[in-house]
């Protein structure tokens, strides 16, 4: 073959850059602007580039203009764009709605984009953008919003096909409607909230139901409405402020009068610069929640709070739906005392969470007789066919119209039904009784052709064909698809003509029966799939593959992360089970393995679940991963498995640390070293940070290899988000490392040490500006300057806050979160006692509806983050707490002064030189000078056990483990002495303080306790 001339082959080119760049093209357009304007003069040149760009080509059907217009394939298209379109666009003297997408204008930039995946209605407009991202593929900039809007599309394409069945003239569900009617009109006042529950198949009307329920409210009631569809991306239940946010913005929508405030407010939570109407300082995302509730509660309405699509919700998790709901509590707990709430799903998507259902579900089967026979009526089926369509369709409305086509179809009849059939399999046997009776030679392929997530002729040809039509050539296939788009009760028409889509409920509803009817069939489809879109899409090859894992054939593996994240929830559901659970997992997303009412039991842990667990734990959600633990990670465990790893790190990270020592213990020694390099995400931040807190002296000798010291660097910064900033682990890699060394990621241990001897001004003033701004964003501030003072305000910094808050969070023990409920307004007695220094706490602090974590902040706000830990472990003994609370107080003594871990420190760590931290020392002091010393320490000893213990019991507590310590304290030769001396026997040094005063003025402590 001869070579191309040089100017035929860039003219090719460039007349392929321009058609991949187009939907549909004139040809002589793509030569003209490949020749830079003109045609070229010489005809067999333009013939050539013609031809070779032919066969990457189509026409559009004819109703397009004439001559008809080409369209680029998408296989080429792909290629071209993925391989040989340049970064440098500006040799495009044009604009297309792909150009648009790949540059991110228009329409197309990501934030129009994302607004439109979270907001979108026009099902027109979403299918064109949806269309064309597609076409522009993985270089598009907003190419990462496909998957959503592709999801949006199918949800909004099936809700319209259930509407225009049910909507023309809303027939049955009388009971249904006027049971939610009733239960809109009782709304809730008190925790925990609950909803009425509507479930059913997809296609039976839960939303259209949903929606006649609203009109009638809307109606009859006037209510708030808010609306929470989870089937859009963005909404985090996890995500308290960005929840509590949406809720905020829909209640502006109902109440316009208030929408500018509510709108300041969230302004000021993102740090944004508005003005705040409300003058008080208090944490702003609780202002944010008072004032919609106090607007909601004064006008006097309901708030009828609709959740939809909840199945995709608890697909994330099975602690999801029962997160919502404590969101949704938050509200109730802030004053708003008219709440409804009704729920859909398909299955039983609230199972996690039963006590949040009000009665029985209303679980939508069929229409009732007499709401079919209107159904019919309305839709002009003769009546003489009635009593064989209702047959046939069990009352199921999608089922109703098909019956009704398959009897008007030569005569079909329920008889031809099998003895066996049930309410789950009639609806093949009606897709098979009508495709059958189509004309020839499409009956003879479009069965089959559901397989395929997009059919055109040549796919038809080359991959249905083959298998059902082996006789059945280009013209026949040609023919089969003009008769198979004229079908459109069954698919629509891509946006060129050149290729149809199954309608997603006719998907939805037949795909299952077709796999079941002949798997043999099944798999002989994709398998010629398989082979025809290896060379041409990936995507689409990896998909067919994952479907030939339900006869045995292995998973792929791996699954390409790229690939993945394109599989919405609805192709999801088309695939079998295990291979839908590969494609979570490789979307970094929790499998269906191990759910809520799940029975499984196996010898060892399944690998299924030991995979969530390593994903869930890598993502930060502790209370999904416990879940997996207590329901899925079934069997025997061995001490050093993969399994039993990730339950140490679960430990570690939600505050279970006696458990984790104890595995960290079972562990051989070159666990530390080979977590740090393979898996550093994790386990390797895990295992440092748990021997820098118990075995530091043995993890700064290790450090000494420079090869782990680079390595624990580099898994300290990529674990950022998992790890304990400014935790013991940072001031073991400060050790290592060289006293120059100053890695930004170990400012705050720098911080602390520069107020500890290190010469470092300028790591000193920015823990100093990260306290003053923690503390000006709650409008504290505070008029000391000694180093008891900086001392506290380096301990509002502390990590212990947010891992005390995961305990709670675990709820390993619930005493904890009760003691905090009682102890509600102790952060203000505690600031008085330990912080006299702080000015505005009052403002700072919210004063109602505070939750457990909601006091624990208030507590770590102050600084006190290890003195309620310490004083709720001093009264309260639970398993794993104590082990934190100590660890809590090591690092707000060496923040004080007093080094706590092991011998090993830094050389120039000054320090208190062996006494008590300054803070504790600070405390001893100004109670020993108090007017009454001894009514003001026992005072503070009975303070901590005030939220739960009677005043005789605290006594009797404290005396059973302090009162020989104390005594025998008596007759020491100075106060810090006698300090350390408490501090040494095991007494903390919340308690020592008092207690040292106590025995300085040689005061035992039951008389104490007893004049008190």
């Amino acid at each position: 073959m001869k070579p191309l001339p040089d100017h035929l082959e860039t003219l090719s080119e460039r007349a392929r850059l321009y058609a991949a760049l187009h939907d549909g093209f004139r040809p002589v357009d793509a030569i003209t602007w490949a020749n830079g304007g003109s045609v070229p003069d010489d005809t067999q040149t333009v013939a050539r580039a013609l031809a070779m760009l032919r066969p990457d080509c189509g026409a559009l059907p004819a109703e397009h203009p004439d001559p008809p217009l080409w369209s680029m394939r998408p296989a080429a298209r792909r290629k071209i764009l993925a391989t040989e379109m340049p970064d440098d666009t500006e040799d495009v003297d044009f604009s297309t709605p792909i150009t648009d997408a790949l540059t991110g204008k228009r329409d197309y930039a990501p934030a129009r984009l994302a607004a439109l995946a979270e907001q979108g209605r026009d099902i027109a407009r979403i299918a064109a953008i949806t269309g064309t991202l597609d076409r522009a593929g993985p270089r598009a900039k907003g190419y990462k919003h496909l998957v959503a809007l592709r999801g949006l599309l199918n949800r909004l394409r099936a809700e319209k096909r259930t509407d225009a069945i049910l909507s023309e003239g809303f027939v049955g569900r009388e009971n249904e409607l006027a049971r939610l009617a009733r239960w809109i009109a009782k709304p809730q006042s008190t925790t925990p909230l609950k909803a009425i529950y509507i479930s059913g198949m997809a296609g039976i009307g839960k939303s259209f139901l949903m929606e006649q329920a609203v009109q009638n409210a809307r109606l009859k009631h006037l209510p708030i409405f808010v609306r929470l569809d989870f089937d859009r991306s963005g909404l985090n239940v996890l995500d308290r402020e960005s929840f509590i946010d949406e809720i905020s913005r829909q209640v502006g929508d109902g109440l316009p009068e208030i929408s500018k405030t509510l709108r300041e407010l969230r302004l000021k939570i993102a740090g944004k610069d508005a003005p705040v109407t409300d003058s008080k300082q208090t944490e702003p995302q609780q202002t944010l929640i008072e004032t919609l509730a106090r607007a909601v509660r004064a006008s006097g309405r309901t708030l009828l709070i609709i959740l939809d699509t909840l199945e995709v919700l608890r697909s994330a998790g099975e602690t999801r739906i029962e997160a919502l709901f404590e969101n949704l509590d938050l509200l109730s707990h802030a004053g708003i005392d008219r709440i409804s709430i009704i729920a859909a799903g398909r299955g039983n998507a609230l199972e996690p969470a039963p006590k949040r259902i009000t009665g029985k579900p209303l679980w939508l089967t069929g229409l009732p007789d007499h709401a079919a026979r209107a159904f019919l009526r309305d839709r002009n089926v003769p009546d003489a066919l009635w009593p064989r369509v209702m047959a046939l369709a069990r009352g199921n409305p999608l089922f109703l119209l098909l019956a009704a086509k398959a009897v008007a179809l030569d005569g079909f009849d329920e008889a031809e039904l099998p003895g066996d059939i049930t309410d789950e399999t009639v609806g093949g046997y009606l897709y098979r009784a009508i495709l059958s009776r189509l004309p020839a030679p499409l009956n003879r392929v479009a069965t089959e052709a559901l397989l395929l997530r997009h059919v055109t002729p040549e796919i038809l040809l080359n991959v249905v064909a083959p298998v059902t039509a082996p006789d059945l050539t280009r013209a026949g296939a040609d023919k089969a698809f003009e008769l198979l788009k004229a079908q459109d009760w069954l698919v629509m028409s891509g946006p060129d003509g050149t290729e149809v889509q199954h309608r997603i409920d006719v998907r939805r509803a037949f795909l299952p029966r077709i796999y079941a009817a002949d798997p043999n069939i099944a798999a002989s489809v994709n398998r010629r799939a398989v082979d025809w879109f290896s060379a041409l899409d990936p995507f689409e090859t990896l998909y067919h593959q994952l479907q030939l894992v339900r006869i045995g054939d292995k998973t792929p593996n791996p699954i390409p992360t790229d690939l993945a994240l394109r599989f919405d929830e609805f192709m999801l559901e088309e695939l079998p089970a295990s291979a839908r659970d590969a494609v979570r997992h490789a979307q970094g997303r929790r499998s269906d393995f191990g759910r809520a009412g799940d029975v499984t039991t196996t010898r060892h842990p399944d690998a299924r679940a030991v995979t969530d667990l390593d994903l869930l734990l890598k993502k930060g959600d502790l209370r999904e991963a416990g879940f997996v633990i207590d329901n899925a990670l079934n069997g025997e465990i061995d001490p050093d498995s993969p399994a039993a790893r990730l339950m140490l790190c679960h430990h570690w990270l939600t505050g279970r640390w006696s458990l984790a020592q104890k595995a960290l213990n079972a562990l051989p020694e070159a666990a530390l070293e080979q977590a740090v390099i393979h898996d550093p995400l994790l386990q390797g931040r895990v295992l440092l940070e748990l021997y820098a807190e118990y075995d530091f002296d043995t993890l700064a000798e290790m450090l000494c290899d420079p090869v782990l010291l680079n390595a624990a660097l580099h898994c300290h910064t990529e674990s950022a988000r998992i790890g304990m900033a400014g935790g013991a682990l940072d001031f073991a890699l400060i050790v290592a490392l060289a006293e120059t060394a100053k890695p930004p990621q170990l400012g705050l241990a720098r911080g602390i040490l520069a107020h500890n001897g290190l010469e470092d001004w300028q790591a000193r003033e920015r823990a100093r500006e990260m306290v003053q701004s923690r503390r000006h964003r709650h409008g504290l501030t505070s008029r000391a300057t000694g180093a008891a003072a900086q001392a506290i305000g380096l301990a509002c910094l502390s990590p212990f806050g947010p891992r005390l808050r995961a305990y709670l969070a675990a709820s390993h023990s619930a005493r904890p979160g009760e003691w905090l409920v009682k102890a509600a307004t102790m952060p203000r007695t505690a600031a008085q006692r330990y912080t006299p220094t702080l000015q505005a706490v009052d403002q700072a602090l919210p004063t109602r509806f505070l939750t457990p974590p909601d006091v624990a902040a208030g507590f770590d706000l102050l600084g006190l983050t290890a003195e309620w830990a310490t004083g709720f472990a001093a009264f309260n003994t639970i398993p794993d707490f104590p082990a934190l609370a100590r660890a809590a107080d090591r690092w707000r003594r060496v923040a004080a002064g007093e080094w706590c871990w092991g011998k090993t420190r830094p050389p120039y760590f000054v320090g208190t030189d062996g006494d008590a931290d300054r803070v504790t020392l600070d405390r001893a002091k100004r109670l020993i000078q108090a007017d009454d010393p001894v009514h003001s320490a026992t005072r503070e000893l009975l303070l901590w056990g005030s939220p739960t213990h009677p005043r005789a019991e605290a006594t009797r507590h404290l005396l059973a483990r302090f009162a020989r310590r104390s005594d025998r304290a008596q007759g020491l030769p100075s106060l810090p002495a006698t300090l350390r001396h408490l501090t040494d026997t095991g007494v903390p040094p919340l308690l020592a303080a008092p207690l040292a005063v106590l025995a300085t003025k040689n005061i035992l402590l039951k008389d104490a306790l007893s004049a008190t």
